[in-house]
């Protein structure tokens, strides 16, 4: 770029002082070398003083080639014209804006999921466009799709500048839980399954984790309601899914009056059942109080009318049991059983 000032435009001739200085032009640092000149007169001679750069060429004459420094900003030119008879003028002063051009840079992500709204903020110079006509610092839109944009840093009277910015859209994970039963009774085991899509799969119950992973097995424990929380992500993105269920707090125990070990496979033991049960211990007693046999949940599951592996008499007996449910409360159970043979 060369651009030819024309100093003598701001003085009536060379022998009358300026006013004031006033701004020359802008050059372009990126365009060097550039021209400045003024009107010329036969047989003058004309000294020159450049702030901001170096003359390299036209040393003496009224046009002079000037190779600008690295620098940006508002410098001082100044000429005085010495004549053929050796009269000096007064100085004629003016100002050379030195620019240098601005950078477009775009800061906002380089990732999305798809649906998701982005803000690119612009940063170039005071003048500047965006694709699309836009001339604000930041523009915000949703891109459906992968997606470049670009920034234009209009640097008149230095060549624009344009950068452009790629953005990467990703699917969203899809979080999917099967069917749940909305009541479970205590100690009941509630089975997570994911039936979504997506890399990475978080469970929670009442805001607790409780693991990760595609499948879950998890016993109730305790009553009340259970808030299930199913989280998923691809390392970017992530979807939750939300279900309740009600867990009954239910105790009760069913324990028979009759039982017949008669070898015909049909009642032949003494057990008994329940629900919410954590452990029990039970006793069979004959009518003189003698304990004939006795069992726990990690023993045998009931009395097979046997004592010490001889059948006893058929008849009534005694049994007392004390089962503990799952907040360790002790409920006593005692009654009589009637054996047949």
């Amino acid at each position: 770029m060369k651009v030819k000032g024309l100093i003598g435009l701001f003085a009536l001739t060379l022998y009358l002082p300026l006013a004031r200085a006033q701004v020359l032009d802008t050059i372009c640092i990126i365009g060097n070398p550039s021209h400045l000149a003024i009107p010329s007169t036969p047989g003058s001679s004309y000294h020159w003083t450049v702030n901001g750069g170096q003359i390299i060429g036209g040393f003496g004459t009224h046009d002079i080639l000037i190779k600008w420094g690295p620098h940006s900003g508002l410098f001082p030119v100044q000429v005085r014209e010495t004549n053929s008879n050796g009269c000096q003028g007064d100085p004629v002063k003016a100002f050379v804006f030195l620019s240098l051009p601005d950078q477009a840079k775009i800061r906002g992500p380089e990732v999305v999921c798809r649906g998701t709204p982005v803000i690119l903020s612009g940063q170039a110079g005071d003048d500047f466009l965006w694709q699309g006509g836009f001339k604000k610092q930041t523009i915000n839109f949703t891109p459906l799709r992968d997606t470049t944009i670009y920034l234009v840093a209009l640097n008149n009277p230095c060549k624009n500048d344009t950068i452009f910015h790629n953005i990467k859209v990703v699917d969203q994970p899809v979080a999917g839980i099967n069917i749940l039963p909305d009541t479970l009774q205590l100690m009941d085991f509630l089975e997570l399954q994911f039936t979504g899509a997506a890399a990475s799969v978080s469970w929670f119950i009442n805001g607790r984790e409780l693991g990760r992973g595609i499948y879950l097995k998890q016993q109730m424990t305790r009553a009340g309601k259970k808030t299930i929380v199913q989280v998923v992500d691809n390392g970017l993105c992530y979807d939750t899914i939300v279900k309740e269920v009600y867990v009954n707090e239910h105790f009760a125990v069913h324990i028979p009056n009759a039982f017949t070990p008669n070898g015909d496979d049909i009642n032949e033991v003494f057990r008994f059942e329940g629900v919410g049960i954590k452990s029990y211990n039970a006793m069979i007693y004959n009518r003189w109080g003698e304990m004939l046999f006795a069992w726990n949940e990690s023993s045998a599951e009931g009395w097979d009318g046997t004592y010490k592996g001889v059948p006893v008499d058929q008849g009534v007996y005694v049994y007392k049991i004390i089962v503990r449910d799952f907040y360790n409360r002790e409920h006593p159970y005692e009654g009589h059983v009637t054996l047949l043979r």
